[in-house]
């Protein structure tokens, strides 16, 4: 009784969870704040309440055991934003147990220094590293790497498997950098025909070939002063390969159809699903680009060998997803959950992000079970494969276990079972789209059916 009468007139947003972080009590601007009567709110979980996306990977309460100053984004009931600092304690019984928590938010004033106000915004909004949800050791040390090189411009070639989110350390590197106020251009080496892959990296002067109508700037120009990225990097063609040794060696280039020589504030980035050192030893990329390449090493392990992670991910996405979405926050429940952390997930988090999206798109509640998940993640043969040995696996497993032959023969049978449909094989195999054709043109597999 004491706690509610001093906290009736404070001037900050006060309220009480229980363990299972739902509400037991709120003060009256907590009430004004969020635009819920406390008689609705008692008994909600907080993250309905709030509908804040990031309190499933930003409050850290109940793992802290204290929060102070965070500045995050609530929801009000008639769907205005806004921003608060939060500070947050746990509350104990005697013996020590801990029974709940006591939260503080005060507003970002509107009315305070906008400049000021801005950079709370956007520091919300951008924080570069929010992406990188988890908490195996492997993650861990990824992160701390890209924390460890935000005063460094030398080159990085970011390792993994198609899907584990090779690019986002890329921006998450530009974003923590000196240069993330300049820009971040990427550029994918395998989704451009390699006519055209020359002057999309170095632009080209007019006439300089056929449809050359005017001059066009390339990529390593438009990311001058910032941060360029060339993802697949291993399909990079063999002649381009020594232009681009000469533009990390001398940071110069030309034009196609110019000579004259300019000058590049650029720093590199790089990402591969394939192993570099053994298209050196094949012949198929140099030796001496690859040195230049990966002055720092990032690999970023599948999702199936940190599944300390996928709780995390799961319930971060589908909070962050579900109000983008303009819903209340979505939440997973314990039998869905372990479905989710059964599952191997060839197509690692870029499948666990359409897996979210389904379950968004196609379940009217806001707690999802096991029974909405998709086939995909539930069924028998699903759950068998995953704990099959690693040459039942997909992806590079399949070719670092099975040899090339061995990887020919499974792409062919993926084919076959997938009615040759190239995406639903490449997903299948754990591979994109863009792999898999590399791979069937590498291979000589005519992908159609046909017999001889």
């Amino acid at each position: 009784m004491f706690f509610q009468v001093l906290a009736r007139d404070m001037e900050a947003a006060c309220f009480v969870v229980d363990r299972g972080q739902r509400v037991l009590y709120m003060n009256p601007r907590a009430e004004e704040l969020t635009g819920l009567p406390s008689e609705l709110a008692v008994g909600k979980p907080c993250l309905e309440v709030f509908r804040c996306p990031s309190c499933t990977t930003q409050c850290g309460l109940f793992e802290l055991g204290e929060v102070r100053n965070l500045v995050m984004r609530i929801v009000a009931a008639d769907g205005q934003s806004v921003v608060v600092r939060k500070s947050a304690t746990l509350m104990r019984d005697e013996e020590g147990a801990v029974i709940g928590g006591v939260e503080t938010f005060t507003e970002v004033h509107q009315d305070c220094n906008e400049a000021r106000r801005t950079r709370v915004l956007e520091s919300f909004d951008e924080d570069p590293l929010r992406g990188i949800v988890g908490r195996s050791a492997a993650l861990r040390r990824v992160v701390d790497t890209i924390r460890r090189l935000a005063g460094s411009d030398a080159p990085v070639l970011v390792t993994g498997e198609s899907g584990t989110g090779k690019e986002l350390v890329a921006r998450a590197l530009h974003a923590t950098s000196r240069r993330r106020l300049k820009p971040f251009v990427a550029l994918n080496c395998a989704a451009l025909p390699p006519d055209l892959i020359e002057s999309e990296l170095f632009g080209h002067v007019r006439g300089a070939f056929t449809g050359a109508v005017r001059d066009r700037k390339g990529a390593v120009e438009s990311a001058q002063g910032g941060t360029f990225f060339l993802d697949e990097i291993g399909e990079l063609a063999p002649s381009l390969q020594a232009k681009l040794l000469r533009l990390l060696q001398e940071k110069t280039y030309q034009l196609v159809g110019d000579s004259v020589t300019r000058a590049a504030d650029v720093r590199f980035l790089s990402a591969t699903n394939i192993d570099l050192r053994r298209a050196v030893a094949e012949g198929r990329f140099r030796s001496d680009l690859l040195y230049r390449l990966q002055v720092i090493p990032i690999h970023v392990p599948p999702l199936r060998e940190r599944s300390e992670d996928i709780a995390p991910l799961a319930t971060w996405l589908i909070a962050r997803r579900s109000v983008a979405a303009g819903r209340l926050p979505m939440r997973l429940s314990t039998d869905a959950m372990r479905v989710l952390e059964r599952y191997d997930w060839p197509g690692n988090v870029r499948e666990l992000v359409n897996v979210v999206d389904y379950v968004i798109a196609l379940t009217a509640d806001s707690l999802v079970t096991a029974r909405d998940l998709p086939d995909s993640c539930t069924s028998p043969q699903r759950t068998a494969e995953s704990h099959a040995p690693s040459q039942a696996r997909t992806g590079r497993y399949v070719a670092n276990d099975m040899g090339t032959d061995g990887e020919a023969s499974r792409i062919r049978e993926a084919l076959a079972a997938n009615a040759y449909h190239r995406q639903r094989t490449a997903e299948a195999l754990g591979m994109d789209r863009v792999t898999l054709y590399r791979k069937m043109r590498e291979y000589g597999i005519d992908g159609t059916g046909r017999k001889g």
